[in-house]
C-alpha cells in the first residue's frame, strides 16, 4: 500500500489490473459478479443512506466482496429477520466502503475518506450493534480507526454476533455438528 501510494504521488498511474478493485470503477469485480447473479430489483439492502436515517438496533454492513455471492447475503438477511430484531443491511461498494480497496491501489486519501464516511454512516443509525460481514473491513477499521469508533456501538463480525444470538433462532431441523465460518 505504501509503495502504491508513493507511485501515485510521483504521478505514475495505478495499474489497470488493480483499478478493478475500486468501488468507483465501472468494472468493480464484486458489482459485476453480483449483477451476473441477480437483478437490481432483487436488492434487499440499503445502498444509499437516507437523508435522516431512522434509529435502528443493528446495522449489518455487507462490505464489497459479500456481493460476489448475493445468495449468501440473502441468507444472512433471512437469519437477521428470524431474530426478530430491528436491523438494516447496508451494502458495500460505491456508497459505503471501509477504504481497503483504495488503500490497495495506494490512494491513502480516498481510503481514509471512505473509512471515516462508513463509520459516520453506521453511527447515523444510532445502532447498539454494528455487525460486519467482512472480517477485513472490521479488522481494518479496528486497527486504523479505533479512536473514531462510537463507544455506544458494539462492533463485531457476523460470526461472533450469530454465535451470541444462536439461542434466539428456532431451527426446524437441528444438526448436531461443529462448523467453521471461513
Amino acid at each position: 500500500e505504501i509503495l502504491r501510494a508513493e507511485m501515485l504521488a510521483s504521478g505514475k498511474p495505478v495499474p489497470e489490473k488493480a483499478a478493478v478493485y475500486l468501488p468507483s470503477n465501472r468494472y468493480h469485480i464484486p458489482a459485476v459478479l453480483s449483477s451476473l447473479q441477480m437483478k437490481p430489483s432483487e436488492i434487499r439492502w440499503m445502498e444509499d443512506l437516507p437523508e435522516t436515517p431512522k434509529k435502528t438496533e443493528i446495522v449489518l454492513f455487507l462490505g464489497c466482496f459479500a456481493h460476489t455471492g448475493p445468495d449468501k447475503i440473502f441468507t444472512a438477511i433471512d437469519i437477521f429477520s428470524k431474530l426478530n430484531r430491528d436491523f438494516i443491511a447496508l451494502g458495500g461498494g460505491v456508497s459505503a466502503c471501509c477504504g481497503a480497496a483504495y488503500a490497495l491501489v495506494g490512494d491513502v486519501e480516498a481510503a481514509d475518506k471512505a473509512a471515516r464516511k462508513l463509520l459516520a454512516d453506521i453511527a447515523a443509525f444510532q445502532p447498539q450493534h454494528a455487525v460486519f460481514w467482512c472480517p477485513s473491513c472490521l479488522s481494518r477499521l479496528l486497527t486504523i480507526y479505533a479512536s473514531d469508533f462510537s463507544r455506544s456501538i458494539k462492533y463485531q463480525h457476523l460470526s461472533s454476533f450469530l454465535a451470541e444470538n444462536m439461542n434466539q433462532l428456532n431451527f426446524i431441523h437441528k444438526i448436531n455438528k461443529v462448523v467453521t465460518v471461513h
